[in-house]
């Protein structure tokens, strides 16, 4: 399924998220942390005055699953131009779940097409996934986010691990029909932001969920959507 998106502020977390991180044994961020240096990509700049229009060479346009760049520092549009993320105001709260662990919950009504904010984590390469994910002692507990696009020269990959780094979203669970979508941008760096998106209306006291893939495990999920297909998802690395 593919969305439209237009830039809308976000959310910040109300819970104390620093109590449950030395519980579950990682450590709160407010940025990515990377395991090499990120490579500067050589930026254009646009030359709208004030914000973008719709025919800005950087439009958010999710139309397709390519690559796509947002407004960047060379760049002479304002600071509030709508190809530029904004800072968040809808409140997410983390709670404890019957079956699943803690799950992010919205804690207030957020409208279709809203920027939550980023997915936090290491910046790793597929080789040091590939190991972290064998090291893990229970191998149904997987923190490290896969995030692919399709491009002419192939699919780009991105892996964030939040196993020991991240934020909230290190907390949003699996469903077979997700609300939350995660979206690759770049701006001034080759290495995207990895942003998560509500794709539909959220009312209040729902849980924020993401899908996990398509490869089905022999995990029970514990979704309760309709389409539920029975499986966790899993990621082969």
């Amino acid at each position: 399924m593919r969305f439209k998106f237009k830039l809308l502020t976000g959310s910040t977390c109300i819970i104390n998220l620093e109590g449950i991180g030395k519980a579950e044994g990682f450590k709160i961020i407010s940025d990515y942390l990377y395991e090499d240096r990120p490579t500067e990509i050589d930026v254009v700049r646009c030359d709208c005055n004030g914000t973008c229009d719709d025919i800005c060479g950087h439009s958010i346009d999710l139309d397709d699953d390519s690559p796509i760049y947002i407004c960047n520092s060379a760049c002479g549009c304002s600071t509030t131009c709508r190809n530029r993320l904004s800072s968040s105001h809808y409140s997410t709260t983390v709670l404890s779940t019957v079956n699943k662990g803690y799950g992010l919950f919205a804690s207030s009504d957020i409208p279709k097409n809203t920027y939550l904010g980023d997915y936090l984590g290491e910046i790793i390469s597929g080789h040091t996934a590939e190991k972290i994910y064998q090291s893990y002692q229970d191998k149904s507990m997987n923190y490290i986010l896969t995030v692919r696009e399709n491009s002419v020269n192939g699919t780009l990959t991105t892996y964030v691990n939040s196993t020991r780094y991240g934020n909230r979203f290190r907390f949003m669970n699996h469903s077979c029909s997700p609300n939350v979508v995660v979206v690759p941008l770049r701006s001034d760096w080759l290495v995207p932001r990895v942003t998560c998106w509500v794709s539909r209306d959220v009312r209040e006291g729902e849980e924020l969920c993401i899908s996990y893939g398509e490869n089905r495990g022999t995990v029970r999920c514990h979704c309760g959507s309709m389409e539920c297909s029975g499986y966790l998802p899993y990621e082969v690395f």
